[in-house]
């Protein structure tokens, strides 16, 4: 029995440290993967304002040519030419709106992207120093076994099987 223990807490060791390195590399894949679908939403934000801008525009025009014509069949141009320049005015300043609501929503992707890539490269780091810590661990815990026990049963530390429990 003595001649199994110590394969078997060397094989648990080494199975701690790969699953610690295996966790850090799933906990990585998981960063990127979330980094690449904020930089996509990231261009879906700019995209969708961009359509936004487009149809923003598309109205403008109907307004703008609704309020010239009844400009013209008015035949008023004095305080009818402010109100156009007023109204277009307003507009820019609504286009130009909507567009930086979508470099906002652009750019709080883009920082969360950041941030994923920031934590895969942490998860990695931890899962190797997981990994390294649970190996030092493993091969301490044997160490002090293969100590205390002499290389066999007969001095077992307290808690272990002893060889008299086994005989009897």
């Amino acid at each position: 029995m003595a001649n199994l223990v110590t394969p078997l807490m060397l094989a648990g060791t080494v199975m701690s440290a790969v699953g610690a390195v295996q966790s850090g590399t799933a906990q990585t894949n998981a960063a990127l993967y979330n980094a690449r679908l904020d930089e996509m939403n990231a261009g879906v934000a700019l995209d969708q304002a961009g359509a936004d801008v487009a149809r923003f525009r598309r109205q403008n025009t109907k307004t703008t040519g609704s309020i010239v014509a009844g400009l013209g069949a008015s035949g008023d141009t004095g305080d009818a030419l402010a109100v156009l320049g007023d109204t277009a005015a307003q507009m820019n300043l609504d286009e130009n709106t909507i567009k930086y609501q979508g470099q906002l929503r652009a750019f709080g992707h883009e920082q969360s992207a950041q941030l994923n890539r920031m934590q895969a490269k942490t998860a990695g780091q931890q899962g190797a120093l997981h990994s390294a810590a649970n190996f030092l661990t493993g091969v301490g815990n044997l160490s002090v076994y293969t100590a205390a026990s002499g290389g066999g049963l007969n001095h077992a530390p307290a808690g272990a099987v002893s060889r008299n429990f086994l005989v009897n």
